[in-house]
């Protein structure tokens, strides 16, 4: 498979276990991994490029993850993106 080639690197491309879209967002490529789940370039409806973390099912209703940050985002640090959720 090529690489995709955003802003200032290359990325893979996503496979066929990654999901193309997640609630309406529109999936790119896999950003990284770790032990919650996966990040990946995303696209809001409106064409906006985001970084999104899709969380590993089994952690759905895990009541020990903190609770989700309210969408529309929240304030941060000089440089910092919004911060969007997808679900509940």
């Amino acid at each position: 498979m090529a690489s995709i080639s955003v802003g200032r690197g290359d990325m893979e491309p996503l496979t066929s276990d990654d999901p193309g879209e997640v609630a309406g967002y529109r999936l790119r490529a896999p950003l990284g991994s770790g032990g919650m789940g996966r990040v990946y370039l995303a696209f809001t409806p409106g064409g906006r490029a985001v970084a999104l973390k899709v969380l590993r099912p089994e952690l759905g209703d895990d009541p020990g993850l903190p609770q989700p940050i309210p969408a529309g985002g929240r304030g941060g640090a000089a440089g910092a993106r919004p911060v969007y959720r997808a679900g509940p």
